[in-house]
């Protein structure tokens, strides 16, 4: 499936419920109000800041690239609508349902000790395997990543008709769980990064994080699936790499998949 030479993702600016479980977790409830709790999700807007993170994205997206964007993808919440008008870009955007939040089922608008006394037995198992754990009626990465495959066919069709470059504005789970798809990331090292507390490693609220098929120091170069990416937090450069570095797309050998699973300690066995 060949898609547009330049796929840009922008994840949305700091909303309420970001606001609101940020400070849950220090031990300060406040923002969870009858009217907060009524409302979905997908209703939250931005902060202040988060409108300040959009506009710096937006101001760095303008300034550092140079082609053009030809078509303009937006999650259908709230808070990426309001991103995506916060960037300035006088574009023309197309609502997409298929980037919309991972959906956290009972786990949603709930306080951080609600959760903790409510779902202590799910919340232990989400470790033991980030990758697949759902939340009770919720989705886990895995699901997202193959609904994300709705929006790579659109890409693809874009690209026959002649789109080069097109910009997602979407959600942290989302670009993270199709990180998988398009970097062609092991499995090992999609946790790894996930649990990692490194903050070069994680999707700051208005994270950029463009991937090309065109070798960014020999432009005459361009790949049939993505080889470069780089990852820029326009409003603190200091939380992200800001450089390219080449995909290394896992293909691992017989003796490689031999190796990962001896890691496995065998618990039955005649």
């Amino acid at each position: 499936m060949t898609l547009p030479i330049d796929v840009i993702w922008v994840r949305h600016g700091e909303s309420e419920g970001n606001r609101a479980n940020k400070a849950s977790r220090k031990g300060d409830n406040r923002h969870f109000t009858p009217a907060f709790r009524d409302r979905h999700s997908s209703h939250w807007r931005l902060t202040d800041d988060g409108i300040y993170q959009a506009k710096m994205a937006g101001l760095w997206i303008l300034e550092n690239i140079t082609f053009q964007i030809t078509r303009h993808y937006v999650t259908e919440y709230a808070r990426g609508k309001e991103t995506a008008g916060y960037l300035g870009l006088g574009a023309v955007w197309f609502p997409e349902d298929y980037l919309r939040e991972r959906e956290y089922g009972e786990l949603d608008v709930l306080t951080d000790e609600e959760r903790k006394e409510k779902f202590a037995e799910v919340l232990a198992k989400r470790d033991i395997h980030p990758w697949y754990w759902k939340p009770t009626n919720g989705e886990s990465s895995a699901d997202v990543n193959l609904r994300t495959r709705v929006v790579y066919e659109k890409l693809h069709q874009d690209f026959a008709n002649g789109h080069t470059a097109a910009i997602l504005v979407a959600h942290g789970d989302v670009i993270s769980a199709d990180a998988r798809r398009s970097e062609r990331m092991s499995l090992d090292d999609w946790i790894a990064r996930e649990l990692s507390r490194d903050p070069m490693d994680q999707i700051h609220n208005c994270q950029i994080i463009h991937q090309t098929r065109r070798n960014p120091t020999d432009p005459e170069e361009v790949l049939p699936y993505r080889g470069w990416v780089r990852s820029i937090c326009p409003w603190d450069l200091n939380r992200s790499s800001n450089e390219w570095k080449a995909i290394d797309r896992y293909q691992p050998t017989d003796d490689d998949l031999l190796d990962e699973v001896a890691r496995i300690p065998r618990l039955v066995n005649d």
